[in-house]
């Protein structure tokens, strides 16, 4: 049974942001238990704390966003996000303040960092666990995103079409995801070259990591993926949520119980979905 978890300590970071040239503050605070993952920009005094759920996703030309409607909004989150899934935090409130994320390195590893230095406490509750039980797929040209049943949590990159290179496949677990993806950068790349020969697929892979975190609970499931963004993502895991018969959502506590569909939907899909 795996249980929530959230930061030991406070710590903070200061950096670039990567479109705004904005020099950000980023402090991790623990959170309660079940308060999940929330962003505060401090530099809007009075702003309520922004949940990183999938309801709260904007449509954004270039990584993810999150915002309340109208008001504040927090952009390219999607690192921190799986750095968070890397490190098993579930709940935590993260305070910036400026309108995106700083950008560090590119990565998601200055933040892996930054949370094993802080330290993480186990907490009581178990972190729910969301099981797809049949496919559920999107298109928009030739991109397109799809999500299958599976043991664990699968991400398959695959290649534009009539590529010859076999897809990128990465088995989740929170220490290959600091070997295997922490590391790749979103960023344009720097002098010394890339970290990974096939540093593209394994950024899309992150990326994808950090959006499907926006579901609070843990996925299972096979998602495969070709030339999509944050908003085709955003609208498979809609399309996944609004469907009850496609996933069953469990708690595992002893004895282990299953949720109804319909309290699981007033729980964790998007208030636009009910």
């Amino acid at each position: 049974m795996q249980r929530q978890k959230t930061l030991r300590h406070v710590i903070g970071c200061g950096g670039v942001g990567l479109h705004s040239g904005a020099r950000i503050g980023l402090t991790l605070r623990p959170g309660a238990e079940g308060s999940g993952i929330r962003f505060r920009r401090v530099d809007r005094p009075g702003s309520e704390p922004i949940p990183a759920h999938l309801d709260r996703m904007m449509e954004a030309p270039l990584g993810t966003s999150l915002g309340q409607r109208p008001g504040t909004s927090v952009r390219m989150v999607e690192r921190l996000m799986a750095a968070l899934v890397a490190c098993e935090i579930t709940n935590a409130l993260v305070e910036i303040s400026g309108p995106e994320l700083p950008a560090m390195d590119g990565s998601a590893l200055p933040f892996v960092r930054l949370i094993e230095c802080a330290g993480t406490v186990e907490q009581d509750l178990p972190v729910p666990r969301l099981e797809v039980l049949r496919p559920v797929s999107v298109a928009q040209g030739d991109a397109f995103v799809r999500l299958e049943p599976a043991d664990g949590l699968e991400i398959v990159i695959e290649h534009g079409r009539g590529a010859v290179r076999p897809p990128f496949r990465f088995a989740f677990s929170p220490e290959a995801t600091k070997r295997e993806l922490a590391a790749a950068r979103t960023a344009a790349e720097p002098a010394e070259g890339a970290r990974f020969a096939d540093e593209p697929a394994r950024r899309e892979a992150l990326h994808a990591l950090g959006d499907i975190a926006l579901i609070p609970a843990r996925l299972e499931a096979r998602y495969v993926h070709r030339g999509a963004g944050p908003g085709l993502r955003r609208t498979l895991l809609c399309r996944l949520l609004a469907d009850p018969a496609a996933w069953r959502l469990s708690e595992p506590v002893e004895p282990v119980t299953t949720v109804s569909a319909s309290a699981a939907r007033s729980r964790f899909a998007p208030a636009f979905l009910s």
